[in-house]
């Protein structure tokens, strides 16, 4: 069954309805296979959806006319006159069965007709809610963008994009009106993408949330402003730092989590903004302490998240469809290190194994890394992974679709690789490392030694040297969203480099256009 795809068998594994064997053979399945983990991803959504319809029901006038009058006052019925020829032709039995058609009928159109009015009149609200928004600014002066695979970047407060292949001039795409916030997100990527298609940012002058698609069309306000107060007055303290780091797409790319305090309370509220309705709704009031870091679980039912209360960090994971709050871990710091706190927090890639690991210290002093399984495996306790003293901690999936960490120690010499079950291996030796980061997929590690760069592979370890002339300031270097191109600076040029056929190219931009971050978008 491993080999083959399981659609048949997917509806069930979601409700918990097969055998252990079976379970464990689909879930073995799912652990290697992209479509049927899409296919499986459509079904939660399509619950969650249908989760979120009304539940409408007759007034008890109308039950008790439609199960308890007469054939003959049914037969009065107006709608339903034409049924009468073949209700004639039947007998008692035939009389009764006609009467539950009947009855379901109307109960149908009376369902219907509910959640039209219901979905009129939440139109209606979402309208009236946003009516307080400014006009969003106009698209690009040149129009949309061509399709294809292009890569954006902040430069003096606005992003700009450029085509992947490097021709062409760079186009702006946010208007002259707005200065973009730093951490400013792309739309996770799609099954069949090789990139997102939305950006998401915020503007320091207004405070406000925008999106915008990544041909430089259809500049959206969200309806919720971030804060009551004038934003220059707020940036600079913890409570805008936590705002302008809070920007969260959900991993299906339709909800943007974020943190707003339009009331100026100094307490930040969890808002979710939908790009399918356009609407914004609060998920999460605000809560005794400051919430950091919202981070959406794989199934975009939860959001876990760093709360600091009391000199106290402490991890928790929010459902958003029931609203039931978990602790996953009600402190991080120890006597030893009384001022740690959260680094990093990451979900488990497969929607199947829910989890949540994340690092604890301080800025270059990484102490420790955990990991707490929260579904069908879920245990009371976090578990640790690794404990020392580390200067850089990266965590992504690998090929296992589970995930891993990435560790430098504290001389730089060493890039060891730790997996979620405490296995440690070493990745470099001797070196003198900069930087690092995972590709996307986790097939490869890059890392910057004093000039050069370095690809490593995860699968058979080969390092292959990509050139001696980099610099990894302002720009480090950058992987596509497809993990087969890596683009990285000489301070003058940018290079990318082709993985597969480890050849580089120069592109017709100069590497003082680029600063990070940069990331890559695709459009349709």
């Amino acid at each position: 069954m491993i080999g083959e795809h399981v659609e048949d068998l997917l509806s069930a594994y979601l409700d918990d309805a097969l055998a252990p064997e079976e379970y464990g053979a689909v879930a073995a399945h799912l652990a290697v296979c992209p479509q049927c983990n899409a296919i499986l991803a459509d079904f939660r959504r399509f619950d969650a959806l249908l989760s979120q319809l009304p539940r409408v029901s007759p007034d008890a006038a109308l039950y008790e006319r439609l199960f308890y009058s007469s054939p003959r006052s049914l037969h009065n019925v107006p709608t339903v006159q034409t049924l009468t020829p073949l209700r004639r032709r039947r007998g008692v039995g035939g009389q009764r069965i006609m009467h539950m058609v009947i009855a379901a009928t109307f109960l149908l159109t009376l369902g219907v007709g509910g959640f039209i009015a219901w979905n009129l009149w939440c139109g209606q609200a979402q309208i009236a809610h946003q009516q307080e928004s400014i006009t969003p600014p106009a698209g690009l002066q040149q129009g949309p963008l061509p399709a294809g695979i292009r890569f954006v970047f902040l430069r003096d407060g606005a992003l700009w994009s450029a085509a992947a292949e490097g021709t062409g001039q760079i186009a702006r795409l946010t208007p002259t009106t707005v200065t973009v916030a730093a951490n400013w997100v792309v739309q996770p990527t799609l099954a069949g993408r090789s990139a997102g298609d939305q950006l998401a940012y915020i503007d320091l002058q207004q405070g406000r949330l925008h999106t915008i698609r990544s041909d430089g069309q259809s500049d959206t306000l969200a309806g919720q402003s971030l804060l009551g107060a004038q934003p220059s007055s707020v940036w600079s303290t913890d409570e805008g730092a936590a705002i302008l780091t809070s920007l969260a797409w959900s991993q299906d790319g339709t909800m943007l989590a974020f943190l707003a305090d339009p009331s100026s309370g100094g307490m930040p509220a969890l808002y979710m903004y939908s790009t399918s309705t356009k609407s914004v709704r609060m998920v999460l009031p605000p809560l005794q302490g400051e919430i950091l870091h919202p981070t959406w679980s794989p199934d975009n039912m939860r959001i876990a998240f760093e709360r600091i209360h009391d000199g106290q960090t402490s991890v928790l994971d929010y459902n958003v469809q029931n609203n039931e709050m978990l602790t996953i871990t009600p402190t991080v710091s120890t006597a030893e290190h009384p001022n740690d706190m959260v680094l990093s927090l990451h979900w488990l890639v497969n929607a199947d194994m829910p989890a949540i690991t994340w690092s604890v210290g301080t800025p270059q002093h990484i102490h420790s890394l955990w990991i707490r399984y929260v579904g069908r495996a879920g245990t009371m306790r976090p578990s640790m992974i690794a404990i020392g003293d580390y200067a850089q901690a990266v965590y992504s999936r690998d090929y296992s679709q589970k995930g891993s960490w990435l560790l430098l120690t504290q001389s730089a010499k060493q890039l060891l690789l730790v997996n979620l079950d405490a296995q440690v291996r070493t990745l470099t030796t001797g070196t003198r490392i900069s930087s690092f980061s995972w590709s996307p997929h986790g097939l490869y590690v890059d890392y910057f030694d004093t000039g050069a760069v370095h690809v490593l592979s995860i699968l058979n370890g080969g390092d292959t040297l990509l050139t001696t002339n980099a610099v990894d300031s302002p720009l480090p270097p950058v992987w596509s969203a497809d993990g087969q191109r890596l683009l990285y600076s000489t301070g003058t040029h940018i290079f990318s480099a082709d993985i597969q056929a480890k050849t580089a190219q120069a592109l017709a931009i100069k590497g003082e256009d680029m600063r990070a971050p940069l990331l890559w978008t695709q459009i349709p």
